[in-house]
């Protein structure tokens, strides 16, 4: 759900399949990376509250968005 308050779950990705994943504070700020995660749930507990972009990299495409951690 979106704002995030816990965890960040991503959908869309297919089961089995990993991705580079970036989350970027407004600042431009790498504030969480994971590198061939096969995880589809990011804790987000430890971030502050704001705006966050998030990029996923699949190898297959690069999917970038955003997010409101409250």
């Amino acid at each position: 759900p979106n704002p995030v308050v816990g965890h960040l779950t991503i959908e869309n990705l297919k089961k089995g399949i990993a991705a580079d994943i970036a989350i970027y504070n407004f600042l431009g700020e790498k504030v969480y990376a994971a590198i061939n995660s096969d995880e589809h749930v990011v804790d987000c507990r430890l971030l502050s509250p704001g705006i966050y972009w998030i990029e996923l990299n699949n190898g297959e495409g690069i999917f970038k968005g955003k997010f409101i951690k409250r």
